[in-house]
């Protein structure tokens, strides 16, 4: 058995490293550090700087990485669960980039791919989780770590980095589903688990770096000021971001709530029965209860009884389990017979292999003339190759930030002139609220008179506000059905509204309050 295995997250704000030592009852954590990148939230750090500060990282910790196992992020990868009708792993393996190529935005020849199995299905197939990185995606990450004199034995995906880890913690699979939720910097990965496999992942583009700035701009602060007062656990602080933390909570849960909704709708799939919470983003005092509250489901913290991750005067944190999952998990590959994952350094070398093959045929038909023409052109098309990778990779980000912006979108042929079209729409649209036509003005005088006119000791609470050249539509809750008569009758005396009408009067969820819609027809000229 090997002495240690160093696993290494190389993530988009810090890296962090976890060293392992194999053990007769199985392994332990030796050291675990994190170093934060020298880059700005958002921005992508050089691979020489990332190298260095990795370089630096191993060599201030005293950690020599005989063993190396890594990762390539979620956000790199393409993913999508396929239905096979045979289960042999030689077969999958042969039809496995013909299955995957509608529905990635590259050639299948210019990305590298696995799989593992997810489950048997009763015609006799199965069904798998088939990830695609990008060859450029791949060459970049195993750059950096070459820079820092490090040469991976594997190469996995960090998904299944945070799978392993789970799986040593709860070495039990449990047969009903679980979520992982990692809250990252950049992104949240969500993660369902049964039967410990993994069942359905997905990613998702706003991470604790959203709430950082938020916080920042709201109470006019630096980057780290902000950072700093998201993880305060002085009431104060928790008090003055709180609004910061409802809303960021809340876009997040609508996107998670898609991602359960797309798995809901899979066939033979049961409904999530529990929630764990890991990342940085998991540090926040608020998100447990929110997670409970929100699902109403039992929500807890990773390795929240410390068993991977043993309490040591050395810490450099409280639960550095929550932040170290990944490169736990990646650490574990090379020290458990239980450890799942992937492999995309099998495909690593694809084109200096090719360059290899090459010049020994060269050589075989002799001659130095021969030797150097042939050489001469097959650097012209390793080059050429390499402008249409990358071109490829621009047009697969592009592709990528156009479907996130306008998810709407179902078809999508061509992004650029979509987005112009898209753009005008939107000019359009801005056109008629920001200047209403009529004696009424712009949309911020409609928003001025509703509040003036708005009765004072009045409660009431808008949960939905529309303004159109045509009207207002508002709908929300006061205490009363008095209320709701007194908003009508103060925006009915408005010389902006032509009429006022109460659209919906009800009771409130649990008898508490009223709900109402009012609609009101502006004057025109």
């Amino acid at each position: 058995m090997m002495k240690s295995v160093v696993g290494i997250d190389l993530g988009s704000t810090a890296l962090k490293v976890v060293e392992l030592r194999g053990t007769w009852r199985g392994f332990e954590v030796v050291k675990a550090a994190e170093r934060r990148l020298p880059t700005d939230a958002g921005a992508t750090c050089p691979p020489e700087e990332m190298a260095q500060a990795l370089t630096e990282l191993l060599s201030a910790h005293a950690i020599k990485p005989a063993h190396v196992v890594s990762a390539i992020p979620a956000q790199a990868t393409f993913v999508r669960n396929l239905l096979l009708p045979f289960r042999d792993p030689r077969k999958i393996r042969e039809v496995l980039r013909f299955e995957l190529e509608p529905h990635i935005p590259y050639p299948v020849d210019d990305v590298i791919v696995d799989f593992a199995k997810v489950r048997d299905v009763d015609t006799g197939g199965c069904e798998v989780l088939a990830a695609a990185v990008p060859r450029m995606a791949m060459a970049e990450h195993v750059r950096v770590l070459e820079l820092a004199g490090i040469v991976p034995e594997v190469v996995d995906w960090e998904i299944f980095g945070e799978l392993n880890s789970y799986l040593a913690w709860r070495p039990f699979p449990q047969s009903s589903p679980v979520a992982l939720v990692n809250l990252g910097a950049s992104k949240t990965a969500v993660k369902i688990i049964k039967d410990g496999s993994i069942r359905f992942t997905r990613s998702i583009v706003r991470g604790g770096n959203a709430l950082t700035e938020s916080i920042r701009q709201r109470l006019t602060l630096t980057t780290a000021q902000a950072e700093a007062m998201k993880l305060s656990d002085r009431d104060r602080d928790r008090a003055d971001i709180a609004e910061s933390i409802e809303t960021f909570l809340a876009m997040l849960a609508k996107e998670i709530d898609h991602t359960f909704l797309a798995y809901n709708t899979r066939a033979g799939e049961d409904p999530v029965q529990e929630i764990v919470l890991l990342g940085g983003g998991a540090r926040l005092p608020e998100a447990v209860p929110f997670f409970e509250a929100h699902y109403g489901l039992p929500t807890t913290l990773f390795d929240i009884d410390q068993r991977l991750f043993h309490p040591s005067p050395m810490s450099l944190q409280s639960q550095p389990g929550i932040v170290m999952p990944v490169a736990f998990g990646l650490a574990t590959r090379q020290l458990s017979r239980r450890a799942l994952g992937l492999d995309f350094r099998r495909e690593e070398f694809a084109l200096r292999k090719s360059f290899d093959e090459v010049r020994g045929q060269l050589l075989s038909i002799g001659g130095m003339v021969a030797l150097l023409v042939g050489l001469s052109l097959f650097d012209l098309y390793y080059h050429l190759r390499t402008k249409e990778m990358r071109f490829a990779t621009l047009q697969g980000q592009v592709e990528s930030i156009f479907r996130e912006t306008f998810p709407e979108m179902r078809r999508v042929s061509n992004e650029v002139g979509q987005t112009q079209e898209k753009l005008r729409e939107i000019e359009t649209n801005l056109k008629g609220v920001g200047t209403l036509s009529g004696p009424q003005g712009s949309a911020l005088e409609m928003l001025r008179e509703l509040a003036v006119r708005t009765p004072q000791g009045l409660p009431v609470k808008l949960t939905d506000l529309t303004i159109s050249t045509e009207g207002i539509s508002i709908s929300g809750e006061t205490q009363s059905f008095d209320g709701v008569d007194s908003l009508k009758k103060a925006y009915a005396a408005s010389a902006y509204f032509d009429e006022v009408k109460v659209s919906q009067a009800r009771a409130g969820t649990g008898g508490k309050g009223v709900e109402f819609k009012i609609a009101i027809t502006l004057k025109k000229s």
